[in-house]
This record gives structure tokens, C-alpha cells and sequence, in this order.
């Protein structure tokens, strides 16, 4: 009798091992399963690698082609001659094939150096051996003077890492000497200021007309965001600065936005009033107190995320000047 139920209690124990081994079993072949689907997942196949590694290589020709276009220009610290020479050399090697004998303009922005070569190309000795250096090598075309530290316009050429160079038959910047002004976000003291370049070359915008400055200056804004506090936009136009922005008309390029860096008593230090351009579709900031912005029609001049300005040609009685206006391609 012992000895059957012995028997017993091991065919139990038997088959308790049976089972165990069973589901252990399992659950290995279920881990496995996961690992083969997560590296699936993670893992493109071989053809979906090829079309990764096809677009990045792609991609790699394009841009080392698109920086070989451009010509290298790297001016050093005190050593004025040598930069000043091989600036003269960079302009003078793209304009002697280029058969278009209609004044050039350059155009000096962005890029590393654009500080140093401004020193270089504001001395008179720089404009001197660029005129020698044309002349020796029967180049004629008339480089217009001084260079523009700007956004160059559309159609300019970068030949160099922050250096453009813009040949037109007609400069579409110099339309009319009359524009118009008009708010389409915020209010201004009048519904739109006219500017009229044969009576004025400059024009202020902040907020109010006449107003004092955080340094005490006493300063006018020819163009006025009201300051009202009881104004439907006043919380729109509080965010514009007593002394915001400016436009300057320059016979050569026409209309021209800048911006103002004022005294803050709030943080005793000077600060850049933030102004943008938006222009098809695209926003871009005035970044620095020194460079400038070519205005051209339809321009929106943004005043610190809040007042939208339009800029605009008028039209002129001057028949010449009227038929350049409507051939501007609004923006």
C-alpha cells in the first residue's frame, strides 16, 4: 500500500515538471518573436537603406557644389593691403566676363567677416585702386559707391561668403521719389503719411510725434503710432518704441528701412528696437543698427511683433515715374 501511493506522489511531481518545462518553453519562443518584430520595426530593409543612403549622398554633391560656386574670402586682422587686394581681385574677376555694361552695385551682408571688410571697403584708397584696378584691365562698368551693407536684393549674385554684386538695366529700388505709409495693424496719428524724397531724405517712426527719450533727447517721429491709452489699438501700439525705426531714401537704391538701438533705464544699457520685413511670404529681422533694408512696393514693415506698416509707390504725375511704378511686381 506505501509503495503505490510513493508511486503516485511521483507521477504527480512528473507531471508538474512536464508542465513547467512547457511554459517556460513558450515564453522563450514569445520573447523571441518580439526581438525578430522590434529589429524589424528600428531596421529599414536593404532597399529602403539604399534610398536613405542615395538622398544623403544626393544631398552632400549638392551642397559641396553649391559651396564650390563661391569664391574664397577670408580677410585676416592687419593685413589691410593684402584683404584690400584680393577684394578688388574677387570683383574685378566677375565683372570682366560679364558682357552687361549697366553699372554694378555691391552688396555687403552677412557672412563671418563683414565687419572687417566694411573697414577695408570705406577708405578712400580702397575706392581709389578699385577704379586703377578696373581701369587696368579694360573693364567698362561703373561699380557704384559706397558698397551697401544690406539685405541685397533679389536677383544679386554672392560670389563670395557674405559679398553680392547686383547688375540691372533699370534699378527697380529707384521707382518714384513718392510713397505712401498706411497702418493694417495698430493706428497711426494720421490714416497715412506721404513721403515725398524732394523734400525730405529721412523719416522717423515710433510712437507719438513729439516725445522725450529715456536719455532726456528731445525726438520727432515723422511717422506717428498713436499713443493714446484710450485707443482701440493702444495694446498693440504700447509695444513700438518712442524711437523705433527709420527710412532713408538714397538716390542710387531708393527707399531704405533701418532700425534704432535706444537707452533702457529699465536694464542701463542700450537696446535694439526689433523691426522686420515681410515680404512673399518670408519675415525678415533687422538684426543690426548698421545695415539697412531696401524698401520695394507692398513691403509690410513690422514694428516688434505688433504694428503692421504698408509701404507703397504712389503714383506720379510724371509719366515716366507712373509707368516704372505699375511695372513693379507686387509683392
Amino acid at each position: 500500500m506505501l509503495q503505490k501511493i510513493v508511486n503516485l506522489l511521483n507521477n504527480r511531481n512528473e507531471k508538474k515538471k512536464s508542465k513547467n518545462s512547457e511554459n517556460i518553453e513558450k515564453i522563450n519562443n514569445q520573447n523571441k518573436e518580439q526581438e525578430i518584430i522590434s529589429v524589424n520595426e528600428k531596421s529599414p530593409t536593404s532597399s529602403e537603406e539604399a534610398i536613405v543612403n542615395a538622398k544623403k549622398a544626393e544631398q552632400k554633391v549638392v551642397d559641396k557644389s553649391t559651396n564650390d560656386n563661391l569664391k574664397k574670402f577670408v580677410p585676416k586682422e592687419g593685413d589691410e593691403i593684402k584683404n584690400q587686394s584680393q577684394l578688388i581681385d574677387l570683383i574685378c574677376d566677375e565683372l570682366k566676363h560679364n558682357k552687361s555694361k549697366v553699372p554694378a552695385t555691391v552688396f555687403i551682408y552677412g557672412g563671418k567677416h563683414w565687419q572687417l571688410i566694411k573697414k577695408i571697403v570705406e577708405t578712400d584708397e580702397f575706392k581709389d585702386e578699385l577704379k586703377i584696378s578696373l581701369e587696368n584691365r579694360r573693364i567698362d562698368i561703373i561699380v557704384n559707391y559706397p558698397f551697401l551693407f544690406e539685405v541685397p536684393q533679389d536677383n544679386a549674385k554672392e560670389i563670395a561668403e557674405g559679398i553680392f554684386i547686383l547688375q540691372k538695366e533699370k534699378n527697380l529700388s529707384v521707382i518714384s521719389h513718392k510713397a505712401k505709409i498706411t497702418a493694417i495693424g495698430g493706428s497711426m496719428e494720421k490714416k497715412s503719411y506721404t513721403l515725398n524724397a524732394e523734400n525730405r531724405k529721412t523719416w522717423n517712426i515710433g510712437r507719438k510725434e513729439k516725445t522725450e527719450l529715456d536719455d532726456g533727447t528731445q525726438h520727432t517721429n515723422n511717422i506717428a503710432i498713436k499713443p493714446d491709452k484710450n485707443d482701440p489699438d493702444y495694446q498693440i501700439n504700447r509695444h513700438v518704441s518712442r524711437r523705433h525705426a527709420v527710412i532713408v531714401f538714397d538716390p542710387n537704391v531708393g527707399y531704405k528701412l533701418k532700425t534704432y538701438r535706444n537707452w533702457d533705464k529699465e536694464t542701463m544699457g542700450y537696446k535694439l528696437a526689433k523691426t522686420s520685413i515681410r515680404r512673399n511670404g518670408e519675415e525678415k529681422n533687422l538684426d543690426d543698427e548698421s545695415k539697412s533694408f531696401s524698401l520695394q512696393n507692398k513691403d509690410k514693415i513690422i514694428l516688434n511683433d505688433s504694428v503692421v506698416l504698408c509701404f507703397e509707390f504712389e503714383k506720379s504725375t510724371n509719366k515716366k515715374d507712373e509707368n516704372s511704378v505699375n511695372n513693379i511686381k507686387n509683392i
